[in-house]
């Protein structure tokens, strides 16, 4: 419970309550927030269960099974993941992932707080920005090996709150015989009691329902396929997608291909290879678009697009002894991405993390290049210094720059 007051609203009271417990064998959790100037503002009520061994649901072996406000997970090609209210179903093990997917994570993010996102004690992206009342860390990619996701929320007052989630990453290859699933449906952006924050602008395809499903079945312990489908709206139309792909991989490298059709006949085809070299975790992967194709995961639009290309590398790079020395973890990614209307998007980043004390120093370059067919180009080069102690420090410390 808080006061506030500001020039955009206000002196107004705030509130958030959450609820957390067992019913009837499942697990129930009710986030709410609202203020004394615009009533109800958020809301979430979810009812599941998960079961890391898979016995869940009888004959299905899932686990995890959730109903009402749930995430949906996102196809390879055309259809990234979203939130809404809805259900979904998975025997996928929990905390497990493919070098090449990309994960979104979201969270409550109460009014005036600022949340920050570190993989491997590297700062990944902050955000104040509330989306329904939560932050969202969209199409975070991984790297070989253990993932530590640190989320840190900091509060207007000085508040700390820390959360970990550990992801296990590999090549994506099932074993001889093995078949994985996941299903999901959910109304996009509207939480089950449809309410929503005073300064609330819907997005795009907002409110659209989205079902998607995938299948991953081990054709032997080289080769791995998958098969997946969507029903969706966008852009006031019905729409269906359906993809078909092979992983497989050697030693620290792996490989995939999928293919992508859709209502409209548009095609896509792409091609990703990664894996760890001489310390360093790369993954690399090219896509081609065919007629009026569009890819959430590559552009997070729905405009169509004929080419899109992408690269990650993670290292360590390691100053002095290896007792006495430091140690700096490296994150560079690179993207360009050609849409059907003649319009080219090229990203660049890098982002390095040390520990000095107990202090952990980040820094990160962007630079983003946009041009239009006879609208010319726009170029920006932006850098950021952050700095912030570890959790457990007596005195706490945060600057940004």
């Amino acid at each position: 419970l808080r006061a506030a007051s500001d020039s955009t609203h206000g002196s107004r009271v705030e509130a958030d309550l959450r609820l957390a417990g067992d019913v009837a064998f499942m697990t129930g959790q009710v986030f709410a927030s609202g203020s004394s100037d615009h009533g109800l503002t958020a809301a979430r009520i979810e009812l599941g269960r998960r079961d890391p061994d898979a016995g869940l649901l009888g004959p299905l072996g899932a686990t995890e099974f959730r109903m009402g406000d749930v995430t949906t997970a996102s196809l390879p090609l055309g259809l990234r993941g979203i939130a809404g209210r809805g259900a979904m179903v998975s025997n996928t093990p929990l905390e497990t992932a493919s070098v090449f997917d990309r994960i979104d994570l979201r969270g409550e993010l109460p009014d005036g707080y600022e949340a920050e996102l570190y993989r491997n004690n590297t700062l990944i992206g902050s955000t104040r920005t509330a989306v329904d009342g939560r932050y969202e860390f969209l199409q975070v990619p991984v790297e070989f090996g253990l993932n530590v996701f640190r989320l840190v929320l900091y509060g207007p007052q000085g508040q700390r709150r820390e959360d970990v989630r550990r992801i296990s990453v590999g090549d994506g290859r099932l074993g001889t015989g093995e078949l994985r699933y996941a299903f999901g449906m959910a109304q996009k952006d509207v939480n089950l009691l449809g309410v929503h924050g005073a300064d609330f602008t819907p997005g795009q395809d907002h409110a659209a329902w989205r079902a998607t499903g995938q299948v991953l079945y081990g054709l032997g312990p080289a080769v791995t396929t998958m098969l997946g489908g969507a029903w969706y709206e966008s852009g006031g139309r019905r729409n269906w997608l359906a993809t078909a792909g092979l992983r497989t991989g050697a030693g620290a490298m792996a490989a995939q291909l999928d293919l992508g059709l859709n209502r409209a006949g548009g095609k896509a085809v792409q091609a990703r290879l990664g894996g760890n070299l001489a310390g360093i975790n790369w993954t690399a992967s090219h896509a081609e678009y065919f007629g009026s194709f569009s890819d959430e995961l590559r552009a997070f639009t729905i405009d169509p697009l004929r080419r899109a290309s992408e690269a990650d590398f993670n290292a360590t790079l390691r100053l002095g002894s290896a007792t006495g020395g430091r140690t700096i973890p490296l994150a560079a990614r690179t993207r360009r991405i050609e849409f059907a209307d003649g319009r080219v998007q090229t990203d660049a980043s890098r982002r390095a993390s040390t520990l000095v004390r107990r202090l952990l120093v980040s820094n990160s370059v962007n630079f983003t290049q946009a041009s239009a067919p006879g609208a010319g180009g726009a170029t920006r080069l932006a850098g950021s210094f952050d700095l912030a102690s570890l959790s457990g420090s007596r005195t706490q410390y945060r600057a940004s720059l």
